[in-house]
């Protein structure tokens, strides 16, 4: 278990972003811990999202869509209809419903960080022990749009293969399963890009996890796109918790581009 853990901390503490030369001079690479900005999260009681559209279009377009988002999201804070959720409350406290699964939706536009955040940035603040670190003893991330996730038959696929956390001997695997089949609530499993598959196309294993019929007690992220497909998934399967998250707050923007430049510039 230990091995495991800390291969996963150290594949973690080494996410980086690449930007191209849209934003810097010549296309760079960042850490993610030096230049990402906390982005907004809503919890939402309702299916149907009020930004469903990911087309900008052209930058007077985006500009208008943009301040519409903006002026929509201070309405309906304001009204109460919406509240935000901090990633820290993002789970129940630990000890409530430790006997059942907790199945979370994250929906986001594309472009808005939904990957960047659930794949990167909380794995990295997990792994120095920053977010979650007295909750979860493995958080597990896979993207949907990868073969091998989507074939996967077992927990060592989702991690990438036991080879790779360097958990080569049988009995070390068999102990991590009996670990997570006895204590399931202390696993975070992150799935990625549910917009970017057909769910019937993943192993029965993964469909099961989705749905919530396998490892009963986990806590399971799925991001997604909003789409019919996930909007029927959550009609015949429904979520504990449907977040949307909706980008940077208008104060942040100016503070990540900064972050960006600066390190150009260092």
């Amino acid at each position: 278990m230990e091995r495991a853990y800390k291969a996963l901390q150290r594949q973690y503490r080494g996410a980086k972003l690449h930007y191209g030369k849209g934003l810097t001079e010549t296309g760079e690479t960042r850490k993610v811990g030096d230049v990402f900005v906390r982005l907004m999260v809503l919890e939402r009681s309702e299916l149907k999202s009020a930004f469903r559209d990911s087309n900008f279009g052209t930058a007077a377009e985006a500009n208008r869509r943009i301040e519409h988002v903006f002026n929509e999201l201070a309405r309906r804070t304001s009204a109460g209809t919406r509240r935000t959720v901090e990633l820290s409350q993002l789970f129940p406290e630990s000890g409530s419903s430790d006997n059942g699964s907790v199945r979370i939706l994250l929906l986001a536009s594309a472009g808005c960080g939904k990957t960047t955040l659930m794949m990167k940035f909380c794995p990295l603040m997990w792994a120095n022990n920053e977010l979650w670190s007295d909750r979860f003893d493995l958080v597990i991330c896979g993207e949907l749009r990868n073969a091998e996730i989507r074939g996967a038959s077992g927990l060592g696929d989702l991690m990438g293969g036991w080879s790779r956390l360097g958990v080569e001997s049988t009995d070390e695997r068999q102990r991590i399963v009996d670990f997570v089949a006895d204590n399931p609530h202390r696993i975070c499993v992150i799935l990625d890009g549910l917009d970017e598959t057909k769910l019937q196309t993943c192993s029965s294993y993964v469909q099961a996890l989705v749905r919530g019929e396998e490892l009963s007690g986990i806590r399971l992220v799925l991001t997604s796109r909003p789409c019919d497909d996930v909007f029927n998934l959550c009609e015949a399967y429904p979520f504990s918790k449907r977040v949307e998250l909706i980008g940077f707050l208008p104060k942040d923007v100016e503070v990540y581009v900064k972050r960006v430049l600066d390190e150009q510039k260092a």
